[in-house]
């Protein structure tokens, strides 16, 4: 976003037809590594990470999670087209963990938010929820 003044950007999430919801700040910069500590996928939770090229070139990125039981994991590489969105369902992929961390690794300086929900988002079964940017780091 670009603006001739000062400006505040949030992210808001509603539910149950807009009687929940959260919100979080909107970044301030971008980075080439995010970091996010405290996700879960177990019972009925859904964490998703919101990655952002804002950038003119194509990014590489990498997510690596360390699993409830201390495990080491990578999904596959993929890339993003300059200007684009990408969500990783992580409970898809790694679902029944009661702690999962994951760092964000990306060619280009990206920005990664996480959104988690107890229940489905999308459904009047959603309990709750939050999403937060990662924290910020660099690998170079």
């Amino acid at each position: 976003m670009d603006a001739d003044r000062p400006v505040v950007a949030e992210r808001t999430i509603s539910w149950n037809e807009g009687r929940s919801g959260t919100a979080g700040p909107g970044a301030t910069k971008t980075a080439y590594t995010w970091h996010f500590v405290d996700g879960r996928t177990s019972e009925s939770f859904q964490e998703f990470l919101l990655i952002n090229n804002p950038g003119r070139n194509q990014a590489r990125v990498t997510v690596e999670y360390v699993l409830t039981d201390g495990t080491k994991v990578s999904d596959p590489a993929f890339l993003m087209p300059a200007g684009s969105r990408q969500t990783v369902a992580v409970h898809q992929l790694h679902g029944g963990q009661a702690a999962i961390s994951a760092t964000v690794r990306s060619s280009q300086m990206i920005v990664v938010e996480r959104s988690l929900y107890r229940g489905n988002p999308r459904n009047a079964d959603n309990t709750g929820g939050e999403t937060v940017l990662g924290i910020p780091g660099e690998t170079r």
